[in-house]
């Protein structure tokens, strides 16, 4: 429901690994010009909350939720520091 989703969302928000899943990646600032390239649906934590009203279930939320992490995964290396991280917030 609403509430739980709300609520995990900020739990995870507040994770001490969250930081490289709140705001967009900028390749520049990153160094990784390929980026987009690879990643083609790029997702943050802070749009979750704002836009539950308009998930149709509790599934489409923790897709998207996890998609967060998938992105990671996807374009760092297991032993990249943000894969560490996304690791960490998904415990």
């Amino acid at each position: 429901d609403q509430k739980n989703c709300t609520n995990l969302i900020k739990i995870v928000k507040k994770h001490p690994s969250a930081w490289p899943f709140l705001v967009p990646v900028d390749p520049v600032k990153a160094g990784a010009p390929t980026y987009f390239d690879v990643v083609k649906n790029p997702w943050i934590l802070e749009p979750l909350k704002s836009a539950f009203p308009y998930y149709t279930s509790v599934k489409a939320f923790m897709s998207d939720l996890q998609l967060v992490f998938d992105n990671c995964y996807l374009f760092n290396s297991p032993d990249h520091a943000v894969s560490l991280a996304a690791r960490q917030v998904e415990k």
